[in-house]
């Protein structure tokens, strides 16, 4: 079967898709357009990913894909999804055979760019993400808590990277916060998925009728991180190196809790507390 090549790029990092079979290649290419680049196959990547349509099976589960992590290595294994992932050799095989294929290549990609990001000293972050004029404000909690009303929130306050998935690479001695496909499904705007900006201010979000910023000790503003990192926070192999990379990150940007109530007051919050920064001078 004839695989038609797509450059997928996300923060720096990029992968070569070789996708089989056309059609399927030109499905992908319609939902990650804008994180796709010519390929000449001579552009330099960082992951080839052999990815391979075998044709929709009604009978077979949608089931998110089940991964297993064995240091450098990734198994997916369901009767939709099966394939390996080696970080090792820079390379993984995929063979689909879901009634809804992007949604389990959307899955892969996920999987994939936590653990690349892993890889290239950055993390994957499950979080929302505002690029306001000062930098990116990070909204970090469980599911429930509420990212995506905060994001829509914030339309109109900043621009919106992401309301679920956002990745961090460290550049210059700046944490540097990249806008993902990753949305939650029912989001329609993305227009800011492919913006980028220093990290300026990190909150856990709680939801209250008073509108506030509390301190975190540190113990606590890691603990939050590491909870927040899809895929590599499963794998007790990946535990310390993680434990040191969230450490790096509480000690350069500020982590705080938000509470916030249902309208973009937390805004006025944010600034002030910008503001006092500045003057201070930190």
């Amino acid at each position: 079967m004839t695989s038609t090549p797509l450059l997928f790029s996300l923060a720096g990092l990029r992968t070569r898709l070789e996708c089989a079979p056309h059609d399927f290649a030109a499905d992908i290419l319609a939902r990650f357009g804008p994180f796709i680049d010519p390929d000449d196959g001579e552009t330099a990547v960082d992951f080839t990913a052999q990815v391979t349509f075998e044709g929709e099976h009604a009978h077979i589960s949608d089931a998110d894909l089940q991964v297993r992590l064995a240091g450098a290595e990734c198994r997916f294994d369901t009767a939709a999804a099966s394939g390996e992932l080696s970080l090792a050799t820079r390379s993984a095989d995929l063979t689909l055979r879901s009634t809804s294929p992007i949604a389990q290549m959307e899955y892969f990609l996920r999987i994939l760019y936590a653990l690349l990001a892993e890889a290239h000293g950055g993390l994957m972050l499950h979080c929302a993400g505002i690029m306001a004029p000062s930098g990116v404000h990070l909204l970090i909690g469980q599911s429930g808590s509420g990212k995506s009303t905060a994001a829509s929130l914030s339309r109109g306050r900043g621009v919106v990277l992401n309301d679920d998935l956002i990745v961090l690479r460290l550049e210059k001695d700046c944490w540097i916060a990249y806008g993902t496909p990753f949305w939650n499904f029912e989001t329609s705007d993305r227009g800011g998925q492919t913006a980028n900006a220093a990290v300026v201010g990190i909150y856990t979000l709680i939801k209250d009728l008073a509108v506030y910023l509390e301190p975190m000790s540190a113990a606590a503003a890691i603990a939050a991180l590491v909870s927040s990192c899809p895929v590599v926070n499963g794998d007790p192999g990946r535990a310390l190196d993680l434990l040191a990379r969230c450490r790096q990150i509480v000690r350069a940007v500020p982590v705080q809790q938000l509470h916030f109530r249902k309208d973009p007051s937390f805004w006025d919050v944010l600034e002030v507390d910008e503001g006092r920064k500045t003057k201070d001078g930190g």
